[in-house]
């Protein structure tokens, strides 16, 4: 039996996490979600972005490496969904940060050695599953959750992440992908808009 790999992405503040958790919960997937708590840069990011971008971007990618070659071992004996995919970050965090002006090109270089040095050792996804998100509800969402490194973030920034998601996709990448909607469906609180996410991913995987 093959089994499937999920990697669930999209602008922060689009709700992977509780998408991840719901396709895993739901389709008796593992789950292995977005370790962002504990990244010990994300803080100091958000106060210094031009002091600990690299810092901080180097740890997601070597945490969600990690974490990838323990969903492969786990894809071995089951179907596997994770929160967040290190393609993404390379496609969309990074580069904004060298947008921004706070990654250097050395930094940038560095990072995408690593990146190409992680990213021969590891499987593609069998599905990307993107939540897109008009920009007014991903703002409005991240501003519900109330995380305290997120309450400056200004809208352009969120913006740039998401025209960056876009360039991405519209263009190579390592897996074909399932473009959900969600502006206008509550994961969270309404039965209906859960089964409906759930029935979408089984149909593209034909489960």
């Amino acid at each position: 039996m093959n089994h499937e790999y999920i990697a669930v992405i999209g602008t922060m503040g689009s709700g992977k996490s509780t998408a991840s958790e719901l396709i895993a919960k739901e389709l008796n997937f593992a789950f292995f979600d977005e370790q962002f708590k504990t990244n010990p840069y994300l803080e100091k990011y958000y106060k210094e972005p031009a002091r600990y971008a690299y810092f901080s971007q180097t740890f997601f990618l070597t945490e969600i490496y990690r974490q990838t070659i323990e969903a492969q071992k786990k894809r071995q004996v089951m179907s596997v969904v994770q929160d967040s995919h290190m393609e993404q970050y390379r496609n969309s965090y990074v580069p904004a940060q060298v947008k921004l002006g706070y990654m250097e090109p050395r930094e940038y270089d560095q990072y995408l050695k690593l990146y190409e040095a992680y990213k021969d050792t590891v499987e593609d996804p069998s599905l990307f599953v993107y939540l897109h998100g008009s920009i007014p509800v991903l703002m409005d969402r991240i501003a519900k959750r109330d995380r305290s490194c997120e309450r400056k973030i200004e809208q352009k920034y969120v913006e740039l992440l998401d025209q960056l998601n876009h360039e991405w996709l519209a263009g190579k990448k390592s897996a074909p992908v399932l473009f959900i909607e969600t502006d206008h469906m509550d994961i969270v609180r309404d039965p209906v808009a859960k089964k409906h996410m759930v029935v979408l991913v089984q149909q593209q995987l034909h489960l």
